[in-house]
């Protein structure tokens, strides 16, 4: 595992626990060094320029209403894990998991990763729908 991704015994303070608790929410800064978070970028904008050129949803991209090669409009990359390993380095070799782990106070499953964009001039809108049920109903504490 390399010193970018080196993961902490404790990740959580017990404040920062309870502000997730009561508030539903948690924001931490810095999280991920400045150097992996710069890769993160570089893949990204690179799988968006592989997008440019597509006349068609894919099964990893969902283009935008007027996509076109000259103003490329990207809705969503589906399963970036499976585009590049910095994705998957996040997921499973980050402090990300661990994270997850406390903040539910358990074990955390990896259900699936996408990357969702809003164009400057106008995002394409997701429709109102529900996730839940989708998901198993044994346990409902879940992070997205």
């Amino acid at each position: 595992m390399s010193a970018v991704l080196q993961k902490a015994d404790t990740v959580l303070s017990a404040r920062e626990l309870e502000t997730y608790r009561d508030d539903g929410f948690l924001t931490m800064r810095r999280v991920l060094a400045s150097e992996l978070m710069q890769r993160l970028n570089d893949v990204t904008d690179r799988l968006r320029e592989e997008a440019r050129h597509l006349t068609a949803r894919t099964k990893h991209f969902d283009l935008a209403k007027g996509h076109s090669a000259e103003r490329p409009r990207v809705r969503r990359i589906s399963s970036p894990t499976e585009l590049d390993t910095i994705f998957r380095e996040i997921a499973f070799d980050s402090i990300l998991g661990d994270i997850a782990a406390e903040l539910v106070g358990g074990a955390v499953k990896f259900y699936h990763s996408k990357l969702n964009f809003k164009s400057p001039e106008g995002g394409a809108e997701i429709g109102w729908h529900q996730d839940w049920p989708v998901f198993p109903h044994t346990n409902t504490n879940l992070l997205r």
